[in-house]
């Protein structure tokens, strides 16, 4: 579901599931909630007229990060109806480049950012797309 969280709130889950702790609050926050603790967060922001663009998914008050959570946090984005889904995943976190590509991403491309990291560009088409009937 969408949820507009407090700078410091999202400044919180951000450092517990990255371990940072300086980051842009985003466009769109996307949340998953068992009972009333908030599990797993998607940020997001319109990347142009088609795409939407995942900006981290995260996982957060304990719970373990599964590729069910992930697929979910990649619909509720999605549910906004675009045709596309795009983001970046830093090479060395293989899990969540092995979940996206069984999730229906594909690799687009590469990119080294401006602190020399390696980022692999993902893509995915979104089945039911609303904004574009």
């Amino acid at each position: 579901m969408r949820y507009d969280p407090t700078y410091d709130e999202y400044q919180g889950w951000i450092k517990e599931a990255f371990g940072e702790n300086d980051a842009t609050v985003p466009s769109m926050t996307f949340i998953q909630k068992y009972g009333d603790r908030i599990t797993s967060f998607a940020s997001a922001y319109i990347h142009n007229l088609t795409t939407m663009y995942i900006q981290t998914i995260g996982f957060i008050n304990g719970a373990k990060p599964s590729y069910r959570e992930y697929v979910k946090m990649v619909e509720e984005v999605e549910a906004e109806g675009y045709l596309f889904t795009m983001g970046t995943i830093l090479n060395t976190n293989v899990t969540a480049i092995v979940w996206a590509l069984r999730s229906g991403f594909v690799i687009s491309g590469v990119r080294v950012s401006s602190d020399g990291k390696l980022y692999v560009e993902i893509l995915r088409a979104n089945k039911t797309p609303k904004r574009f009937d």
